[in-house]
């Protein structure tokens, strides 16, 4: 399934992933999405991990270019499984040691991910 991003009523960016290897044109695919929703407002953004396949490393090279209007990002990963369990645990690893230009903060509860991001709104 390809990822959707919606704007919700707290003025929250909604980004919902399942099953996706997210790929650098997929990353600028959303960011390109968020842009045509919101402009250049920048917003609070929840990533929606149901099943995290992984990353392209390449992502990297066009921070700026994805996080334009985002002011921080909280990533729900669902833990219900071995493998999500360890996709959180190896992204704050990743997060705590790997510096980023807006507050970062993982989560295996999607309400306290919600409840963080409205604190920077």
């Amino acid at each position: 399934m390809f990822p959707t991003v919606e704007l919700d009523k707290s003025g929250i960016f909604i980004e919902t992933h399942v099953d996706e290897f997210v790929t650098v044109n997929l990353a600028i695919y959303v960011a390109e999405e968020r842009k045509r929703i919101a402009g250049k407002e920048k917003k609070p953004l929840l990533v929606l991990f149901e099943k995290m396949v992984g990353f392209d490393p390449k992502t990297r090279n066009y921070t700026d270019q994805i996080l334009e209007n985002v002011s921080a990002i909280g990533f729900y990963v669902n833990c219900e499984t071995d493998e999500g369990k360890k996709t959180k645990e190896l992204m704050e690893g990743f997060y705590e040691i790997t510096p980023y230009p807006v507050p970062v903060k993982i989560f295996d509860n999607k309400t306290e991910a919600i409840d963080w991001l409205k604190t920077l709104i």
